[in-house]
């Protein structure tokens, strides 16, 4: 019990300095947890509840606070994936929607906006592969790989990355 009732207070410390200012030190009972984001101080809560809960399962009160962790954890990952999506930082906008699906799973609202950056994502690696053909780059590259036979070294520089599935 008095474990759990540590890690639960730890929790709420947690919570309490997410809720004031994005950066923050937590102490309690000599442990120390550095923070940085709201975003890190409500994943650390989480885990000081869920940590309660694996002490005392039927605690009403640590359940609670997990689910409202999750949600604001969901909300700060949905939000940060809209405005990646905005800037057009598609690879940022689709990590930080998966995350968000981490705690609200099968959300619909967010599985779209994720099939939606990853097809504006999709877009711009066509684009990009498009204009290396259109001037000559690849064109150019695979006769040279052919003449080498294909001994072009990564490490050494000798090739051009377009994106993860196109090496030149």
């Amino acid at each position: 019990l008095i474990r759990q009732r540590t890690f639960y207070n730890f929790g709420e410390l947690g919570l309490t300095q997410a809720k004031k200012q994005p950066h923050s030190v937590i102490r309690y009972k000599n442990v120390t947890i550095t923070a940085v984001t709201a975003l890190e101080l409500y994943q650390k809560a989480l885990e000081c509840f869920q940590k309660a809960l694996s002490y005392r399962p039927d605690d009403i009160a640590s359940k609670e606070k997990i689910d409202f962790c999750k949600q604001e954890l969901y909300g700060q990952y949905f939000n940060q994936g809209k405005a990646a999506a905005k800037q057009g930082k598609w690879d940022k906008a689709v990590e930080s929607y998966k995350k968000a699906l981490e705690y609200k799973e099968k959300d619909k609202t967010t599985e779209n906006e994720l099939k939606f950056v990853q097809s504006k994502k999709e877009e711009k690696r066509k684009r990009k592969i498009a204009d290396c053909i259109a001037t000559g780059k690849v064109t150019r590259l695979l006769a040279e790989a052919r003449k080498k036979k294909n001994k072009y070294n990564v490490q050494k520089g000798e090739w051009s990355i377009i994106d993860d599935d196109l090496v030149i």
